[in-house]
């Protein structure tokens, strides 16, 4: 009689033991999109945090629609290479706010005749709601259009009107690899597990109609330097037009201004490894 008992208890125990591991085997994945957030938090401290207010990339992200961050891209050369690795975008509101992230991965082929391994941080500063409507296709081939065409950035690149504005740092051996083809594609089951229901990235960055709180952290941040950059243009606004009025005698200056040429494509520029890198 206690055998049959025990045989009749076997589905109830096998059920209690798939219960029990489903939620774990959800969490496992969701956590493994949640380190994108987290690296990406750490890539823009990275960026940020080593240089002055008054570099041109503060200005960069103070007047960028949205921002695209991808903490670790890694390119392998050997003859011919390739490059891989996760990327969020995060658009602002009018009230300088910023949205969740929508996931995105990036790939490319070939980087040429190099040889080595390169971890990189990159960081695309999207300038216009054209731009940033382009990076809500399904996929997006950088260079395949006048918006996305790869060139470095002169030293007056503050000056320089662009579309996207692509700025790597690096902290690996192999050096010199450009964006020119590579291709940013929607990662739908990142989107689809960190917001638990099927979403794109229109209803995330557009819309934002879906939050997640574990994203506040780099919200946060995206508006901690928006808000430096923002302070130190009023700061630098103010120096030079005090400086202006110092400088003016009276007499009225008819003579026309530089007009600064539009090129309407993506501008990079590499900096150079950190010598210790900052983790907050």
């Amino acid at each position: 009689m206690k055998k049959n008992n025990f045989y009749h208890y076997i589905p109830l125990l096998f059920l209690s033991a798939l219960v029990s591991f489903s939620p774990q085997k959800t969490n496992a994945k969701t956590d493994k999109v949640q380190s994108i957030v987290d690296h990406s938090v750490l890539a823009v401290q990275d960026v940020f945090d080593n240089m002055s207010s008054t570099n041109h990339v503060y200005s960069r992200l103070k007047n960028a629609r949205a921002v695209m961050i991808c903490p670790n891209i890694t390119h392998i050369s050997l003859v011919f290479g390739g490059s891989g690795g996760d990327c969020v975008l995060l658009s602002r509101d009018a009230r300088n706010s910023w949205s969740s992230p929508a996931f995105y991965k990036m790939s490319s082929g070939s980087f040429g005749l190099q040889l080595g391994v390169q971890n990189t941080e990159v960081l695309l500063f999207i300038m216009n709601e054209k731009s940033l409507r382009k990076l809500l296709d399904s996929q997006f081939t950088m260079g395949a259009s006048a918006s996305a065409t790869a060139a470095k950035a002169n030293s007056n690149a503050d000056k320089a009107t662009a579309d996207i504005y692509n700025l790597q740092k690096s902290s690996g051996l192999f050096v010199g690899a450009s964006l020119k083809g590579s291709k940013l594609k929607v990662n739908s089951s990142a989107n689809h597990k960190y917001y638990n229901q099927i979403v794109g990235p229109e209803d995330i960055v557009m819309a934002m109609r879906v939050n997640n709180p574990s994203a506040n952290r780099l919200r946060k941040i995206l508006i901690k330097y928006s808000d430096i950059a923002q302070n130190s243009s009023k700061m630098i606004s103010s120096r030079n037009q005090n400086n202006n009025d110092n400088n003016n005698d009276g007499a009225i200056d008819l003579a026309p201004q530089d007009d600064y040429s539009s090129n309407h494509h993506i501008q990079s520029e590499n900096l150079p490894a950190p010598s210790k890198i900052k983790r907050h």
